[in-house]
């Protein structure tokens, strides 16, 4: 994989620049992974009806609260 990596001042990391090819094809292959789960998933009436359910919720938390309950 050809990336190139940016960096701060002190030379530490801040990001990465990845091929626009290979971008899409790791786009593509997450794609795909999250399709076969979400079809083994579906095979589950008890799944499938928790996955309807969390479809309709409204409610939710952000993410500091989260972290701050998982005390991370």
């Amino acid at each position: 994989m050809d990336l190139s990596y940016l960096t701060d001042r002190n030379g530490s990391p801040v990001a990465v620049v990845v091929p626009v090819d290979e971008w899409e094809t790791i786009c593509a292959r997450l794609d795909k992974q999250a399709e076969e789960e979400t079809s083994y998933l579906l095979k589950s009436p008890v799944m499938r009806e928790r996955l309807a359910q969390a479809r309709l919720r409204k409610e939710g938390k952000t993410m500091d609260e989260v972290h701050r309950v998982l005390g991370i």
